[in-house]
């Protein structure tokens, strides 16, 4: 007989077991994965190569490429944005810009990486390559950012904001703090397959963990309308209005057109990260509701102590 406590929970490490459901990068504010770095740091790093002459004494750009090109962004970006006076900023130069775009991109705070990737998205001077390449590395990376044009400048926007943000961690918190192991333990799993792009492994971690809340209200269950049921039953879960609306999300995972279905047929699978982002805070809310009902439903059923 498996327990929520099961083999899953003891595999982990101490670490893990501490903090086992950790918010994914992609709802992480303030906070660049490694993978956006390494693709921005590639894109950019390939633009300059391309731009750029190499020989055994040195490298120098083309005069086009270093008054109009990638050179010329860099140049501009140290005066506008670092405020160097104009006497400190060095020639263009292919290695020298190389040097200095890898240094803000792979060890820079996460407002100076993508300051200077808005900056490059922005500037006149971005070849369509460059731009196109980057606005990839947002749509490939977990990266809690993405770029819209307003009022005809590239800018970047929160997937999420700080406050939802924080409430699915307090989410997670309540599930881990009432023993259910194995839904935050799926939580922990969605969070690291939406960090490796897996969108729709994640999308079904997700589900798994309410299913787990689930069967811990009702053992003899594996789907969650019984447990709905149940919590109705004891006047827990009154409005009907608000059961019908998770029966309508379980509903949708579950039915052929559903997500669910689709995993059976991963080219199938229309989800991508805004749609892991929205069913990861979906789920880890809704097993937290259910956590907190269920437990309130045991206190109804203590006896009175006198």
């Amino acid at each position: 007989m498996t327990s929520e406590k099961g083999d899953e929970f003891h595999n982990l490490t101490f670490s893990q077991r501490e903090d086992k459901a950790p918010l994914p990068e992609a709802i992480k504010l303030g906070h660049v994965p490694r993978k956006f770095r390494h693709l921005a740091w590639f894109y950019i790093d390939r633009d300059i190569e391309k731009q750029g002459h190499f020989t055994f004494g040195g490298s120098y750009y083309t005069d086009d490429f270093e008054n109009c090109g990638i050179g010329s962004i860099l140049k501009s970006y140290q005066f506008d944005i670092q405020l160097k006076p104009h006497d400190e900023i060095p020639a263009a130069e292919p290695s020298e810009d190389r040097r200095f775009s890898r240094e803000i991109l792979l060890e820079g705070e996460y407002h100076d990486v993508l300051t200077f990737v808005e900056y490059i998205l922005r500037h006149r001077y971005c070849s369509t390559e460059l731009y196109g390449s980057l606005i990839e590395a947002f749509e490939e990376s977990p990266i809690a950012y993405f770029v819209e044009k307003i009022n005809g400048q590239p800018t970047l926007i929160p997937r999420i904001n700080r406050e939802t943000g924080e409430a699915t961690r307090r989410a997670i918190k309540v599930v881990k703090d009432n023993d259910m192991d194995g839904a935050a333990t799926h939580l922990r799993e969605a969070a690291e397959h939406m960090n490796a792009g897996q969108y729709a492994d994640s999308i079904a971690d997700s589900i798994h963990a309410v299913e787990s809340v689930a069967r811990a209200i009702c053992p003899e269950s594996k789907t969650l309308g019984p447990a709905l049921k149940s919590l109705e039953k004891d006047q827990i879960l009154k409005h009907p209005a608000l059961k019908q609306a998770f029966e309508k999300l379980y509903a949708y995972t579950s039915d052929e057109q559903g997500i669910r279905h689709a995993l059976t047929d991963k080219d199938a699978a229309d989800v991508g990260l805004d749609e892991a982002i929205f069913m990861f805070g979906a789920c880890a809310s809704f097993a937290a509701y259910l956590t907190q009902k269920h437990r309130q439903q045991a206190r109804k059923r203590e006896p009175d102590t006198p």
